[in-house]
């Protein structure tokens, strides 16, 4: 049985004494904390690699806010296609303003 808690449902006294006042990776958090049962990103509690809204603005998820974005499922069902992959890897393009060149990053 999983009994780790919601990341997002962390108190701000729970999140000072268990987060910033200790040397805590993503890795930690991943570990210790759940994502929402509605977010389907595979990795969404990875920092700048997972859910931006979700990491830095914990205290703001709810269902309505994530109802607009590719990886919410409605807890009845899907509530958009998702688009298909080949494979397990998402690729994300990183533009780079200053010198248009593109990067793929392969995650």
């Amino acid at each position: 049985m999983d009994n780790k808690k919601y990341y997002h449902e962390l108190t701000d006294k729970e999140y000072i004494e268990e987060i910033e006042s200790q040397d805590v990776t993503y890795g930690d958090i991943v570990n210790r904390y759940k994502q929402p049962d509605w977010c389907t990103h595979p990795d969404a509690l990875l920092g700048c690699l997972g859910c931006w809204t979700l990491v830095f603005s914990r205290k703001l998820i709810n269902p309505e806010r994530c109802k607009e974005c590719e990886c919410f499922k409605n807890l009845s069902g899907w509530t958009q296609d998702l688009p298909e992959h080949e494979s397990n890897y998402w690729f994300i393009v990183i533009r780079l303003e200053q010198t248009n060149t593109n990067y793929i990053l392969l995650l």
